[in-house]
């Protein structure tokens, strides 16, 4: 079996692998797929989204799309490559991590479709886990420099700076451009899954 990262991650064996869902372990975002499930089965409920951005912003918004829909695992659309990467580096006893700003019920929909996680890490009712918060989340369970990190958008930046390991998948515009600054700045090895 080849190893899926580079030899400049070789000293980072026994960190955590997290992982970003949209964009990044399936090639669309989870929130547009429930809007469209919405938009089908109860298109009334989009009179409710700004009442519940109002109340409590993007993670309220998320928590209740939730909590009325689902993402069918089934009809995802994963990238490959990075899934078997995942199911590898499990089997060499890596931990992993998913982390996402997608709503807590829909990760574990998804993680448990996937069958490779250990942890599942997403926005509640009153937290969006994105950028800055995904990475204050992540430094405390792991501490700065702790766990390599998976991502695709922009956003990701904040939790490339305090990786160990940046791993970009499917990038966005100019976010190749983005992890490179980030791994000059901070001195940390980077890799592309399929990404360039």
């Amino acid at each position: 079996m080849t190893p899926s990262f580079p030899d400049s991650f070789n000293h980072l064996k026994h960190l955590p692998l997290v992982v970003d869902l949209d964009g990044t372990l399936i090639l669309r975002d989870s929130l547009t797929d429930l809007f469209i499930d919405m938009g089908k089965r109860c298109p009334w409920n989009f009179l409710k989204i700004p009442y519940w951005y109002v109340r409590g912003g993007r993670s309220y918004v998320k928590y209740h799309l939730a909590k009325y829909l689902k993402v069918d695992p089934q009809k995802l659309e994963f990238h490959e490559a990075l899934l078997k990467t995942l199911k590898q580096e499990k089997s060499q006893g890596r931990y992993l991590v998913l982390a996402t700003g997608a709503n807590e019920k829909i990760a574990q929909d998804i993680a448990d479709h996937v069958g490779c996680f250990h942890a599942i890490l997403g926005s509640t009712l009153n937290k969006n886990l994105t950028g800055l918060r995904k990475a204050e989340r992540l430094i405390a369970l792991y501490g700065e420099r702790g766990f390599l990190y998976a991502g695709n958008a922009r956003i990701d930046q904040h939790v490339w700076s305090k990786s160990a390991g940046i791993i970009v998948v499917n990038p966005g515009v100019g976010v190749v451009a983005i992890a490179q600054k980030v791994s000059e700045l901070h001195t940390i090895p980077i890799h592309f899954l399929d990404a360039v």
